[in-house]
């Protein structure tokens, strides 16, 4: 791959819902402020001016290796860190890979990795095993750095860096950018920012062959009408969030019902588990949000034709037609067409219930009865009544949320 074809810059972010702890109970995990670095990033790249392939993604001990094995000049790493390792994603599961295994991923690689910045805290360690395999440049931190002044240091560097600063220039301004900051902390923040390794030459440019030009992003774009920021939710619903998860990923469950009365949460629920799995792709077809409330407003009953027209129009996929498809047969053949080229899709039926009470549960029992035929297609269902199936399958899940007990509740036939 030549190096106008290579990935210049890869962002990879870390952000498990949960950490297991050693009594076997979950704890959640902090949220990062991930969406304003990731702005952030993006507004210093096209202010560079520079004919620059980055691909933002999420890191987890498989796409981290991907990234090194592929090959780029940068790897920049977000995430929570400790001084053993860095938490890497696992279904939303925090995974703890040590600093051996980390020096291990990028041993692998015969591919010349320039930089590696790593924004956590606390991981000058994991640094320094990033320098013994081959790495020869990294940033990382010697203690917890704020988020404000994390961001500011990570602007300045990439600005310098990019605009034909040598490594050892660009860290330089960036801690001084960190240390002229309105804070009576800032110099001692500034300080917590180490260049590695301490005797390394870093008087050298990393983009200096890059042509002017346009930044090309080569990111995953999420669409399908799912919401783009996160719900901010209670610790017992972020836990709701990713077991829930967890079991539509998994093989012991095609679809799952959430239900219980309106204004509970269960659209803020859904809403972020489309956005988690649509940005981590694990279902390659795409997850598609299909929202009642908002599409289908002020009808009485949504009849079948209209409803499988609407999911074959929003199921498009790659310039597609399927605008003539309202006989569910041709949906379902549609799908497994779907399944052939992409492999897994999860689609989400927001709100199945009309706000004034009369149910369209009958028709959406039945489209999603006959969707789960097909191997690959699974469903998650929020309704204020459950959607019952005659004869549930085994692989059907029912959870239901109460207002008054303030707990969820898992319900099994």
């Amino acid at each position: 791959m030549s190096d106008e074809e290579s990935i210049h810059i890869a962002h990879l972010s870390s952000q498990p819902l949960v950490y297991k702890m050693k009594n076997n109970v979950y704890q959640t995990v902090e949220f990062l402020d991930l969406e304003n670095e990731r702005n952030c990033l993006k507004r210093v790249l096209l202010k560079s001016k520079l004919r620059l392939r980055f691909k933002m993604g999420f890191a987890s001990s498989k796409t981290l290796l991907d990234f090194v094995t592929l090959g780029c000049k940068v790897v920049h790493i977000t995430g929570h860190g400790q001084g053993r390792g860095l938490l890497l994603e696992n279904v939303g599961e925090a995974h703890l890979i040590n600093r051996e295994g980390l020096k291990e991923i990028f041993m692998c690689t015969k591919k010349t990795i320039d930089l590696v910045f790593i924004a956590a805290c606390k991981s000058e360690k994991v640094g320094e095993e990033f320098v013994k395999a081959g790495v020869r440049h990294v940033i990382a931190t010697n203690e917890v750095v704020r988020d404000d002044c994390a961001c500011r240091f990570m602007e300045q560097f990439y600005l310098a860096l990019l605009t034909k600063r040598t490594v050892k220039e660009a860290f330089k301004s960036a801690v001084v950018s960190v240390a002229t900051m309105p804070l009576l902390e800032s110099k001692r923040e500034a300080k917590k920012f180490v260049l590695l390794p301490d005797a390394g030459n870093h008087d050298v440019q990393i983009f200096q062959n890059v042509k002017k030009g346009s930044p090309e992003d080569l990111s995953l774009q999420v669409e399908n009408k799912i919401k783009t920021s996160y719900n901010e939710l209670k610790k017992e619903a972020v836990l709701m969030w990713w077991h829930l998860m967890k079991l539509i990923v998994s093989e012991k469950c095609s679809v799952i019902n959430l239900y219980g009365e309106s204004g509970i949460g269960k659209t803020a629920l859904v809403e972020n588990i489309a956005l988690y799995l649509a940005e981590r792709e694990f279902f390659e077809a795409g997850v598609f949000f299909i929202n009642f409330n908002t599409e289908f407003e002020g009808k009485k009953v949504v009849e079948l034709p209209e409803l499988v027209a609407y999911i074959a129009k929003v199921m498009r996929k790659d310039g597609e037609e399927c605008k003539g498809i309202k006989d569910l047969n041709k949906l379902i053949s549609y799908l497994k067409s779907i399944e052939q080229k992409y492999k897994k899709i999860l689609m989400i039926f927001d709100g199945v219930d009309n706000q004034k009470g009369v149910t369209t549960l009958k028709n959406v029992k039945s489209l999603v009865e006959f969707i789960t035929n097909c191997s690959k297609t699974k469903a998650l269902i929020t309704s204020r009544h459950e959607v019952i199936s005659n004869h549930p399958p085994a692989n059907w899940r029912y959870f239901k949320l109460s207002r008054t007990s303030q707990q969820w509740f898992y319900k099994t036939y």
